[in-house]
């Protein structure tokens, strides 16, 4: 017992004697320790403000937002990497140390990183060739259905937002290996629309009333749709069942991608906004009234429509009983542009205090 107590007794004298030899050095490097910290943090609310003035200042010269993020995405990792190795030299570390392990650890490096490297490589092609931009929809091998807007455009990887609301991730390098449907990359594009028509129906008549809307150049005549689907209530219906799902999809697309790169506000404006419920997803609705003979008047001075066309049109649409009870505001649009837009912001002002 004696013994252990001795023991013990010369264990606490050398540590004690420990301390006192080496206070200066325990000192100096716990200071190195805080200064490191200290470093660290400052370190990184410059290198975000630097980001930030350099996505502000890249954005200001048009530069396309993939190119934007994927230099940003690029600068950060480099900013990081000089931040550490400065925080690490401070602690001793010689800059020959420094270069002499990268130089060692370079072949290990890169035969372990060689998919994180084709990555990178895959993302300095797309910047260079762009094959697609931040805000068009791509399908990616479509055998395994990757398809989405494209939200960004990072150093190794590209973020897809599905119609569904998935966040699909996807290597760069496997982007830029594979083939890429640019549904977006034209003003036009084909659709191929099968409709059936039942066994009773005229098919003389729904030949002729197809030739009718297509114009000579292969486009489709809106004047001439809408002379026949407002004269047809079915094939008005039959023509809202088509397109209005799909107008719907991409609205909800959009609003997700502007929620995600922070907007605000968004403005929807869509035909059957409230019998399509799209107050499911929108915080409000708001009714634009015009009186009827006004409208009918705008109809025909600014689309060259005749008066019973217009009045064909506004007959179709819902009375205003119906918009009214359902609007959680109304702006009169009887007069000049300046009273509407003054109506316009003091709705905006309402909903902003909500």
């Amino acid at each position: 017992m004696e013994e252990t107590a001795q023991e013990l007794t010369d264990h606490v004298s050398q540590f004690q004697k420990y301390l006192d030899e080496h206070t200066p050095e325990l000192i100096s490097f716990g200071i190195k320790v805080v200064l490191s910290i200290v470093v660290l943090y400052i370190g990184s609310r410059l290198i975000r403000w630097v980001l930030g003035l350099v996505r502000r200042s890249l954005g200001r010269t048009g530069m396309d937002k993939g190119a934007v993020q994927f230099l940003c995405s690029f600068l950060k990792a480099l900013l990081y990497i000089l931040l550490i190795f400065g925080i690490g030299m401070n602690f001793g570390i010689k800059e020959s140390s420094v270069a002499a392990l990268l130089g060692t650890a370079g072949v290990t490096i890169g035969l372990a990183l060689q998919g994180g490297l084709s990555n990178l490589a895959g993302g300095v092609m797309l910047l260079i060739f762009k094959p697609f931009q931040v805000g068009d929809y791509i399908i990616v091998d479509k055998a395994n259905g990757w398809e989405g807007t494209v939200y960004k455009i990072e150093i190794c990887y590209t973020t897809l937002l599905s119609v569904d609301y998935r966040h699909i991730v996807i290597p760069n390098g496997t982007l830029s290996g594979n083939t890429v449907v640019n549904l977006t990359a034209r003003d036009m594009r084909k659709l191929e629309l099968k409709i059936g028509i039942s066994y009773d129906s005229d098919m003389h008549k729904a030949k002729q009333i197809l030739e009718q809307i297509i114009k000579d150049d292969k486009t489709i005549d809106r004047r001439q749709v809408s002379d026949v689907v407002f004269s047809h209530p079915d094939m008005l219906e039959r023509l809202n069942e088509i397109i209005h799902p799909a107008v719907k999809r991409y609205i909800r697309r959009q609003l997700e991608l502007k929620r995600q790169q922070g907007q605000k506000i968004c403005v929807v404006e869509a035909a059957l906004l409230l019998e399509d419920h799209y107050q499911e997803f929108c915080d409000t609705i708001w009714y634009i009234h015009t009186d009827q003979e006004i409208r009918i008047r705008r109809l025909m001075e600014n689309r060259g429509y005749t008066r019973e066309k217009s009045i064909s049109i506004i007959a179709s649409q819902a009375p205003e009983e119906f918009f009214r009870a359902n609007a959680d505001y109304v702006v009169v649009n009887n007069t000049d542009l300046k009273e509407t837009w003054q109506q316009i912001e003091e709705g905006i002002r309402k909903y902003e205090t909500l």
